[in-house]
């Protein structure tokens, strides 16, 4: 019955520790936290050893409830109760209460812990029943008090992070009474197991800017990295970023299924901002709180970490990659859209098939631009982009193409920024290039270097990058003539483009990859629209200098060897492509039908289909290429050639023949117009269309 009692009262005790510790507040915030309070109750069976009196003593039970907090180096402060029930032989018992402090040391091995602790204090002795003498009269003592101290060891195993269990050893010495030594059940609370000890480190947060809002949506704003503290493994780990004030739900990363105690990880933080962030005309700070979860033995566990984001204002940006300016080229605002498609409708309408679309185009919307009143402007209270470019750590200012239009003009990037925008609108792609301390537009001709060639025979006038010819256009000249601005442009190139790591081109499309357009609508700003009559007459103008500049000159050198040469079939034929590759159809047709009068000559005769094609004459020029075929069976421009016009014909059988011969014996070109491989009895698409018709492979002997 007595040893029933005793383990009442132990399980009573363990039960309000485990309560007790239920209610204090984890630690969630503070991972490191010295405290570590555990609470051990040591319920066993007591053997005295004093030997003068042994006789007296029966086997004892007893219990003992000891707080421990570990400090470094697993030293130990503690304190303790002690209770001993202790049968006599005389059929009696008493009771014996110590208290004590002292220390001792922690050794932790993973989930196995060694601890030994030391006590001093004092103890207090009663019987459990009045003792009488024989004649019944009460002895006058029934109770003592004398100085106590115990000392012990057990090795514990944890169940988990709040409790482990264990066996060990006590020695108890109640001076003046008895001392004996306890075998025991080590039953331990670990308030510690109540904290959350999975430790975030190394929080570094970037400086956020609006402009680059779709960019973090895959590419980290910060790091972190993240140490599992715990005894036990964890899983299902993950981290939440939340900035309330920009964001409308934490984004969330998973980090790893699992990880064992120790290990550690770093991690990459993401966000989404909401699109409001673009409103931002000042910037600030914002609170970034960052949560790794986890789960414990099925159960999920937070810690959190507040970092001050710093969040810059709508147009700012540093140079530290010249592509981050991709991200301000809104080429799908719909304002930039109706004034691109304005003058986009102007060019088509008035410029000659024949000359290159996109330089057309780039033609086209520079004039638009100095009719518009634009003009290179630098604000002395921004930092230009040479000193900006020059020092990644200046924020620089740079605008959306509508505060380009409202303000009327900008630097060297904002007008970069708004010409881009306005031909890849059209479907014009467009690069930004770099040289120390100008940033600047190439248009891309959508030719190769070889047809750039024939066209522009001063190879200086273009860039051939990655297979494609590229025209550099000088945007600050806007006012100026188009003729001027591209000449510019290309003498810059050249000035830097000898020199390692000078100059740079960053293709837009490449570009937006990794820094996607902001998508800023610019509430408010309306795109007031050219004249079309006035645009008109300076796209004329700008044509017709073009001719003389270009053209001109290279007619009356070819002129002169024409004259020279005793065959001239040839060259006469390179005339006749001149004349056509700008817009003059008729004096093109004319020299390919003088050549065809006095010899059957291939190019002539494709050739001559690409004038009848141009025109619209898709029978003439169907029998032209045709013909082509039956000289050459196997020459690629009249394979392409009758591929597209069976298109137009609508007869799309006769187009998979060709274009499988095409594949076959040029498979470069063929993928060049690979819209053709996907012909079947729908119409393909209308941009593929357009791109058929306008760009003519002409045939030369070079």
């Amino acid at each position: 019955m007595k040893q029933v009692r005793v383990a009442s009262v132990s399980l009573l005790l363990l039960v309000l520790v485990v309560a007790v510790s239920q209610r204090l507040p984890a630690q969630g915030d503070e991972p490191d936290s010295p405290s570590a309070l555990s609470i051990r109750i040591t319920p066993g069976v007591e053997f005295p050893v004093q030997g003068d009196v042994r006789p007296l003593y029966r086997i004892a039970y007893g219990t003992d409830l000891i707080a421990r907090m570990p400090l470094r180096w697993g030293l130990t402060p503690a304190a303790g109760l002690s209770y001993t029930l202790m049968p006599l032989r005389a059929d009696a018992t008493i009771s014996v209460l110590g208290v004590g402090v002292g220390g001792g040391v922690t050794v932790d091995m993973g989930r196995l812990q060694f601890a030994a602790t030391a006590l001093g204090g004092g103890y207090y002795s009663f019987f459990n029943a009045q003792q009488r003498d024989a004649d019944g009269v009460p002895y006058e003592n029934q109770s003592g008090a004398a100085g106590y101290a115990s000392a012990g060891a057990d090795v514990s195993f944890f169940l988990n992070p709040l409790l482990s269990v264990g066996l060990g050893g006590l020695y108890h010495n109640y001076l003046g009474l008895f001392h004996s030594a306890r075998a025991h059940i080590a039953t331990t609370v670990h308030i510690a197991g109540l904290q959350q000890q999975v430790r975030l480190r190394g929080l570094e947060l970037e400086p956020a800017f609006p402009s680059l809002l779709q960019h973090y949506a895959d590419h980290a704003i910060g790091s972190a990295r993240i140490t599992n503290g715990e005894r036990f493994p964890i899983t299902d780990v993950r981290v939440d970023v939340l900035v309330r004030d920009y964001m409308r739900t934490a984004r969330t990363t998973a980090v790893a299924a699992r990880m064992e105690p120790g290990e550690s990880r770093p991690v990459d933080l993401y966000v989404l901002f909401r699109d409001t962030i673009l409103n931002l005309t000042e910037g600030g700070r914002a609170p970034a709180e960052v949560t790794v979860r986890y789960l414990l033995n099925g159960r999920e566990r937070r810690v959190t970490l507040t970092e001050p984001l710093r969040v810059h204002h709508r147009n700012a940006m540093i140079w530290d990659d010249d592509r981050k300016a991709a991200a301000f080229v809104t080429a799908r605002d719909t304002e930039v859209i109706r004034f691109a498609s304005e003058v986009a409708a102007v060019v088509r309408r008035e410029g000659p098939a024949a000359i290159n679309p996109n330089l057309r185009m780039a033609m086209g919307m520079f004039n638009a631009l100095s009719q518009m009143g634009l003009s290179y402007v630098i604000d002395p209270n921004t930092p230009a982009y040479v000193d900006a470019s020059e020092n990644i750590h200046i924020v620089d200012h740079l605008q959306f193409p509508r505060e380009t239009f409202r303000y009327r003009g900008g630097d060297c990037d904002d007008l970069s920024i708004l010409y881009s925008a306005l031909l890849e609108a059209v479907g014009v792609h467009t690069a930004f290039l770099t040289v120390p301390g100008h940033i600047y537009v190439a248009v891309s001709l959508g030719i190769n270097a070889q047809e750039a060639r024939q066209l522009l025979p001063d190879e200086r006038l273009f860039i051939d990058f990655d297979g494609t010819a590229w025209a550099p256009v000088e945007v600050t000249l806007v006012g100026e003539s188009f003729h001027r601005a591209w000449n510019v442009g290309a003498a810059q190139w050249q000035e830097y483009a000898a020199t390692p790591d000078a100059a740079a081109i960053y293709p837009m499309s490449a570009s937006w990859a990794i820094y996607p357009a902001a998508g800023w609508a610019g509430e408010g700003i309306v795109v007031d629209l050219p004249d079309r009559d006035e645009l008109r007459s300076r796209y004329r103008d700008e044509l017709h200098e073009l001719v003389q500049r270009q053209l001109m000159p290279q007619i009356s050198q070819m002129e002169a060897a024409i004259a020279r040469s005793r065959d001239p079939v040839r060259l006469e034929n390179r005339l006749g492509v001149l004349y056509a590759q700008y817009g003059l159809v008729e004096d093109a047709a004319r020299v390919f039908q003088d050549i065809l009068a006095r010899r059957e000559y291939l190019p002539a005769v494709i050739n001559l289909a690409n004038i009848r094609y141009l025109d619209g004459l898709l029978e003439e020029a169907l029998e032209l290429y045709e013909r082509a075929a039956q000289i050459d069976p196997e020459n690629p421009t009249a394979l392409l050639n009758l591929a597209r016009i069976h298109q137009d014909l609508g007869q799309h059988a006769r187009v998979r023949v060709h274009y499988a011969k095409l594949q076959e014996v040029a498979p470069d070109l063929s993928a060049e117009f690979s819209y053709l491989s996907s012909v079947d009895e729908s119409t393909s698409r209308a941009s593929d269309a357009q791109l058929g018709r306008t760009r003519m492979l002409w045939e030369t002997e070079e």
